[in-house]
């Protein structure tokens, strides 16, 4: 019996040897990494798709090749381009042409043609991204003014690996709160939730310049507006609940000369009222922050100086929500705010074809709260 035992156990502890080591791996050096793709139709060919690549060379990207492609890593990678009908078939088609399997694991960033956005929708696109595997939650999906193709031939300088400055420059602004911070995986969950709509960072590339310049506005999977990054601010005050940017006013009316403000913190307060059956969002917004520049001069050691533009600020801010509220009430017609999930939560029966029926004439009211904390040093001249 004692034997019979030991045999089984032996026999078990000889097929965990099977489960040990990497059954499945691939040789780092053996796969072709694909750092960026981006999204265009294609020239001359209805109804495909044109996906290009762009693929860093690691031989040229460290020791001796470092020197040479550290001038903005116009030789550190190479971009490809193949076309399809579908994303696969593209990806098929650029994989005919490597010597080495592609891996999409190391992805940061999808760029999408503003063209494809508004004339085709994301339908096909999304589809395929969230069917792989290897696509990572966390890369940066935006939108490009103009090709798509753009973003992976321009040339920044302050990177070897070109999309590695714009992923950085999304990265980094998205945690000084200053863009909205939109990963894949946020724009999945915005997309499949009917109480708001989804939101895309858009950027531009030139020959050696990548710049952010606002959102796109989606009604579910396709484009059909953009806001600047002026209209962005009070967006992401009020839905994000983040700080947002600079905010400057005029010294005194009609001046030329401005006093600028630096949000710290900010507290946001969303509330839907229901009163004899008409519904109101109400919204405050409080802010706490420095000065950070004033071009005129001012004593802000005096209160009545504060309290004048702390009031400046207040009114400038509200001014900026309720022309934003009424443009997308009135012009887009989409819940970007995401004012839905508050009537959902208070709503047991709610719909959103219904919602999308009552957003469009919903009432909406905005204050602004602005403190002044420290207004930075100063120095006299006579």
């Amino acid at each position: 019996m004692k034997m019979m035992r030991l045999s089984c156990l032996l026999a078990a502890a000889s097929l965990l040897l099977l489960l040990a080591g990497c059954w499945d791996r691939e040789e780092i050096d053996e796969r072709t990494s694909v750092v960026a793709m981006a999204i265009d139709k294609a020239k001359d060919l209805p109804g495909r798709l044109r996906l290009s690549i762009q693929i860093p060379i690691s031989k040229r990207i460290a020791g001796a090749g470092a020197a040479k492609s550290s001038g903005g890593g116009k030789e550190a990678v190479i971009v490809m381009s193949s076309t399809g009908y579908t994303m696969a078939e593209a990806t098929r088609n650029l994989q005919k042409r490597l010597n080495q399997e592609l891996f999409l694991g190391h992805t940061r960033v999808v760029a999408i043609s503003e063209e494809v956005a508004r004339e085709e929708g994301l339908d096909t696109v999304i589809d395929a991204l969230r069917r792989t595997p290897q696509i990572r939650r966390l890369l940066w999906p935006v939108i490009v003014k103009g090709e798509a193709l753009s973003v992976l031939t321009s040339n920044p300088k302050l990177e070897q690996i070109p999309i590695m400055f714009l992923m950085d420059l999304l990265t980094n602004n998205s945690k000084t709160e200053t863009i909205p911070d939109v990963t894949l995986g946020t724009f999945f969950i915005n997309l499949s939730d009917s109480s708001r709509e989804p939101g895309m960072n858009i950027v531009q590339a030139t020959k050696d310049e990548i710049k952010w310049i606002g959102l796109a506005v989606f009604k579910e999977s396709k484009m059909v507006a953009a806001l600047s990054p002026q209209e962005v601010v009070p967006l992401l005050q009020i839905r994000d609940e983040k700080r947002g940017g600079i905010i400057s006013v005029p010294c005194e009316k009609n001046s030329k000369l401005q006093v600028s403000y630096q949000p710290k913190s900010i507290k946001t307060k969303k509330q839907i009222v229901n009163s004899r059956g008409k519904k109101t969002v109400q919204v405050q917004v409080a802010l706490e922050g420095d000065i950070t520049e004033s071009q005129c001069r001012i004593d802000f050691t005096k209160q009545e100086n504060i309290k004048k533009f702390q009031q400046l600020f207040e009114k400038s801010m509200e001014e900026r929500a309720v022309k934003l509220l009424t443009k997308v009430q009135k012009e887009f017609k989409q819940d970007v705010f995401g004012f839905g999930t508050l009537d959902r939560a208070h709503s047991r029966h709610w719909s959103h074809e219904k919602w999308k029926k009552e957003f469009p004439s919903l009432k909406t009211t905005v204050r602004y709260e602005v403190l002044i904390r420290r207004t930075g040093m100063e120095v006299w001249t006579k």
